[in-house]
């Protein structure tokens, strides 16, 4: 058995569950070859790049079980930076599944959920913040809201508008007054969010969760499923992407060179992928790689594709709204109430004992 110890993660220690932390999970040490293996979850590893995680608090350092405990079928997860300067591109990228600490652009990211609960009964937002914005914009819902945010954080041009007030790290969103420009920006973010979970959120009328919708590129030749060619490099050249043997045709300039402040997300997921993968190396659980490429392998490519392409061709739309509604009235932050101590923290989670508690197997 490959385990790597941390500062926080020992096999010999017992951990509170991660789903249910009124549970303490035995050692690791302790485990017999008949225990059954823990449940496998998908997790946001970087921007559009969802992968695999084993759902158990003992195998993970910082595993933010209040991000696990609030994940539902109508949760959304925000990433962006609060910290550091943003770079070119989206400010904020949204996830159906919680996020990796790193996962809006390789480096530590904040989180933001529309849901404060499992259950989406508790906006995310201060207190009396939508009572505040219906009486200017009409019945404005907490998805609404959310829509309207990230389709002023995702056009391009916000972050060439306020380059130098981004100096200041976090991104502020404006709010506008006019209840014509905030049903159209949240209906384009709306639409966005629906791409960006891979349409497990959001879902227009027509369409199944979890359907991704179709785009221009195709596969127009198959990456082959043996091990020996297993794919080893990545070319973009003239609209034609080729991966080991493979082919993708047409991709744009645009669509491979897509960014999310300086994060390559096409190029990352494919190059992560390749035989040798990459990035680096903390010990020898990173040398456990698939044997061979996938036909769900390919499948996953075309969808990112699809939703990079279809993310690019709404940015002039995203642009004009965002114009409009800074030539237009907006609300002041003194308008709009601000959030408590209480609700600028994480959600209280269920606990077994002592939150800081780590109990060694005696």
């Amino acid at each position: 058995m490959l385990f790597r110890e941390t500062r926080d993660r020992k096999v010999h220690y017992e951990y509170p569950s991660l789903i249910n932390g009124s549970t303490r999970l035995p050692a690791i040490t302790s485990l017999r070859e008949s225990e059954p293996p823990p449940e496998l979850a998908r997790f946001a590893f970087r921007s559009f790049d969802r992968r695999w995680v084993l759902l158990d608090n003992r195998l993970g350092d910082f595993l933010r079980r209040p991000l696990w405990q609030t994940c539902g079928d109508n949760q959304v997860y925000l990433t962006t930076l609060l910290t550091v300067e943003l770079g070119l591109g989206p400010t904020a990228v949204a996830s159906a599944v919680p996020p990796d600490m790193n996962s809006f652009n390789n480096r530590a990211c904040h989180t933001i959920p529309l849901w404060r609960n499992s259950a989406a009964t508790q906006p995310n937002f201060p207190g009396g913040l939508l009572d505040s914005l219906n009486g200017a914009l009409g019945h404005v819902t907490a998805e609404d809201f959310f829509g309207y945010v990230y389709a002023v954080l995702s056009a391009p041009s916000y972050v060439e508008t306020f380059w130098e007030e981004l100096f200041v790290p976090g991104p502020r969103v404006p709010i506008t007054c006019n209840a014509g420009l905030f049903g159209r920006a949240s209906a384009l973010g709306r639409r966005l969010l629906w791409l960006h979970t891979y349409g497990e959120r959001f879902v227009p009328d027509g369409f199944r969760r979890g359907q991704v919708s179709g785009g221009r590129t195709r596969c127009t030749r198959g990456i082959p499923t043996t091990a020996e060619d297993y794919p080893e490099t990545v070319l973009w050249e003239a609209d034609v992407l080729r991966v080991g043997q493979g082919e993708f045709s047409p991709v744009s300039k645009a669509v491979w060179e897509f960014s999310v402040s300086d994060f390559f997300v096409v190029q990352s997921l494919i190059r992560s992928r390749l035989r040798d993968g990459a990035g680096k190396r903390s010990s020898a659980l990173d040398e456990v790689r698939p044997a061979t490429w996938t036909a769900e392998m390919t499948q996953e490519l075309l969808e990112l594709l699809w939703v990079v392409e279809a993310t690019i061709d709404a940015q002039p739309e995203l642009n004009a709204s965002l114009n409009e509604i800074l030539a237009g009235p907006l609300f002041t932050a003194a308008e709009l109430p601000h959030p408590s101590e209480e609700e600028r923290r994480p959600p209280v989670v269920e606990e077994a004992g002592d939150p800081h508690e780590e109990m060694a197997l005696e």
